[in-house]
């Protein structure tokens, strides 16, 4: 079993903005654990976005059963951070329509 512990603090703003995601076995099998921190930037509308629906984006986008080392793995998941940091916050409620799909 894995332990995990994290601490978080709230700035000067009203609410936590920030969000974390903890996901210990993403792909159901074992090899991959995955934690990100979204920092909300103002709001908390793409950090909640991306938590409820970064894993699920990942696992559809990348065939991790085609990827071989943790080196083409760790590539592969660089290149949809980049994709996904490209969101831009106004369009998050017609992502959200769409996650529904994911």
């Amino acid at each position: 079993m894995t332990e995990i512990s994290f601490l978080s603090k709230k700035g000067p703003r009203s609410a936590m903005e920030d969000r974390l995601l903890i996901e210990t076995d993403l792909l159901k099998d074992g090899r991959i654990q995955l934690f990100a921190i979204f920092d909300g930037h103002g709001g908390s509308t793409v950090a909640e976005f991306l938590l409820q629906n970064f894993a699920k984006i990942l696992r559809k986008k990348i065939n991790f059963s085609e990827l071989k080392t943790e080196e083409l793995i760790i590539e592969e998941l660089k290149k949809e951070v980049v994709e996904i940091n490209k969101i831009n916050p106004e369009n998050i409620q017609i992502l959200k329509k769409v996650s529904t799909n994911l």
